[in-house]
C-alpha cells in the first residue's frame, strides 16, 4: 500500500510513499500544507493516542434527558409548561446535545522520533487500512536506512561507519547480530 487518503469533518490528509520520500498533503479550514520528505526524516516510533467521549456522552444524554422530559411534560401536563418554554427548551437544549455530539476526539497514531513526526487519523478510512500503511511506511523507512548506513563504504571513517551501525541498533533497524556482524567486517576493512 503507497498511498493513504483520509477525511474526517472538514480535514483531508494525502500520504502517498514515493521512491525514498513521502508526499504529505494535509488541509482543513485554516491551513492547507504540502511537502515532500525524505524517509530519512520519519520517526519509527508509534504512539496511539486516543480521547474517551465519556464527558460528551454525559452531557449528550444530559441534553436529551431534559428534551424528553420537557416534551413528555408538555403532553401529559400541560398545565406545567407552556409551548413557548418547550420550543425554547427544545432549540437550545438540542442544539447543545447536537452541539456536543459534533464535538470531534482524538483517535489518531503518531510516528514520532526523527526530524518529521507524523499524525494519521486511527480509523479513517479504516483501521486495517490505516494500520496497513503505518506499517509499510515503517517497513520502507527501516529498508531505506538499512541500504544507505548499514553497508561498508571504505572511504567514510571507521568511527563514523560505526556510529552509524550503532545508530541504526539503537532505532531498531538492524538486530544485536547484524551489528556485530556489520562492526566486525568494518574492522577487518580497517585493517587493509
Amino acid at each position: 500500500m503507497n498511498e493513504l487518503i483520509q477525511k474526517k469533518g472538514l480535514q483531508r490528509k494525502h500520504y502517498k510513499i514515493l521512491d525514498g520520500k513521502l508526499y504529505v498533503n494535509i488541509k482543513s479550514t485554516q491551513e492547507h500544507n504540502e511537502w515532500t520528505c525524505s524517509l530519512e526524516e520519519l520517526g519509527l516510533k508509534k504512539l496511539y493516542k486516543k480521547q474517551p467521549r465519556i464527558i460528551l456522552n454525559i452531557a449528550i444524554a444530559v441534553c436529551l434527558t431534559i428534551v424528553l422530559a420537557s416534551f413528555l411534560t408538555y403532553i401529559f401536563a400541560p398545565e406545567q409548561i407552556d409551548q413557548r418554554t418547550l420550543y425554547l427548551n427544545i432549540v437550545i437544549w438540542g442544539f447543545l446535545g447536537a452541539f456536543f455530539f459534533l464535538i470531534p476526539t482524538k483517535n489518531e497514531i503518531y510516528l514520532y522520533g526523527g526530524t518529521q513526526d507524523l499524525s494519521f487519523f486511527r480509523n479513517k478510512p479504516d483501521e486495517k487500512t490505516v494500520d496497513q500503511f503505518v506499517d509499510e511506511l515503517v517497513e520502507r523507512t527501516k529498508q531505506f536506512l538499512r541500504n544507505k548506513y548499514a553497508r561498508i563504504d571504505k572511504d567514510l571513517n571507521h568511527d563514523v561507519q560505526i556510529g552509524n551501525f550503532n545508530w541504526l541498533k539503537d532505532i531498531e533497524v538492524i538486530t544485536n547480530e547484524e551489528f556485530e556482524a556489520l562492526k566486525e567486517e568494518a574492522n577487518r576493512q580497517e585493517l587493509y
